[in-house]
């Protein structure tokens, strides 16, 4: 199973050696090249192409904002982009960025950024001492994700890790947000990795097995990257954390702000396996005067764990068990699983089948 792989480290990949070309705005060598884009709202973003036949970019996520062109310039060996209040100095041997707002360093890659080892692609940056890391979506362990290393792989936990599922230190976990916000002196930045495929990052862990005289010129590092498939990697700018959140929301959307009673109590479990289990559970917190405004059905309300699906002999119909639940000031609610059973004649699947989604 993916996870079980072991975390790639800087150490196993080679890093990318440039030449800049203007009519792309990128930096290409013989593997790959990286192609600059700048946007509105101080975003700009390095796009890792391959120059072989790797697996190409099947991300499905398309930037809202509108391309800028940076001012750029050309000083002591370096190519300078100045957009808004900020300047983006890049180096071609090797290939490495230095983010600027007012003469200070905000963001700085290592001497050597961008790194290939077959399918798999890295970015690595210096790490500051202290800088926090906050995100990665619902990982467990506390806030600050400093010195935690981490992948993105929606994985069933309960089932494919029961023993970690009991605590709170698995990973990775059900839902993968491959984002995260750091901050450098008064300067936040946040970091998206677009790529559907498994990815990766470490947050200043140490790496070191052996430690060596000369010590390592990594030690003080965070990076992020792809098991496969090619990367773009989003760094957006800003004075407060607000406006990081804002500026991202914008790029991915927005979901409607949620009903009352779904910040209300809600009762779950793995699982209620029929309408009668239903009722008695609506019942009890009844008698009991406990609040309920959600109740939730998991898996079994399925037909053969098929998605989509209502398992009518079990539960009745829909509409009566909706109502049901209604009438005692509550609402159902279904999981919705992101797994599709493979299963011969099962509509869902054999459409999956036929465009090759799988």
């Amino acid at each position: 199973m993916p996870y079980f792989e072991k975390y790639p480290i800087p150490e196993n990949f080679a890093f990318l050696d440039t030449k800049y070309s203007a009519a792309n705005q990128s930096f290409d060598s013989a593997d790959a090249s990286v192609q600059l884009k700048f946007f509105e709202q101080n975003v700009f973003s390095l796009r890792v192409n391959y120059t072989d036949s790797r697996l190409p970019n099947h991300s499905a996520f398309r930037m809202p904002f509108a391309d800028i062109t940076p001012e750029h310039t050309q000083s002591n060996g370096r190519e300078q982009f100045r957009f808004g209040s900020y300047i983006l100095e890049c180096t071609t041997v090797p290939f490495s960025i230095t983010l600027k707002k007012d003469d200070r360093i905000v963001l700085q890659s290592q001497p050597e950024f961008v790194g290939l080892n077959g399918d798999k692609t890295l970015f690595q940056f210096i790490q500051n001492n202290p800088q926090p890391f906050w995100g990665f979506g619902s990982k467990t362990g506390p806030l600050n994700k400093t010195g935690r290393a981490m992948k993105m792989w929606n994985s069933d936990v309960a089932g494919d890790m029961p023993e970690a599922a009991m605590g709170d230190n698995y990973d990775p976990g059900y839902v993968s947000i491959p984002f995260f916000i750091t901050k450098v002196e008064n300067t936040f930045i946040g970091c998206f990795l677009d790529n559907p495929s498994q990815i990766f990052f470490n947050n200043g862990k140490d790496t070191n097995f052996v430690d060596s005289k000369e010590g390592s010129v990594y030690k003080k590092r965070f990076y992020c990257g792809s098991y496969t498939g090619e990367s773009t990697l989003y760094l957006l700018t800003a004075d407060t954390i607000a406006e990081i959140v804002r500026t991202f929301t914008a790029m991915t959307g927005r979901h409607p702000l949620p009903p009352r009673w779904a910040i209300g109590h809600q009762q779950c479990k793995w699982s209620y396996r029929n309408k009668k289990e239903v009722l008695e559970v609506l019942e009890n917190y009844r008698e009991h005067q406990l609040p309920l405004d959600g109740l939730w059905l998991d898996i079994d309300y399925m037909n053969s764990y098929r998605i989509f699906t209502w398992n009518e002999a079990e539960y009745g119909s829909r509409e009566s068990l909706s109502q049901l639940v209604h009438d005692n000031n509550a609402h159902l609610v279904t999981i919705v699983d992101p797994g599709v059973k493979k299963d011969v004649g099962y509509s869902v699947y054999e459409e999956g089948r036929e465009k090759n989604i799988f």
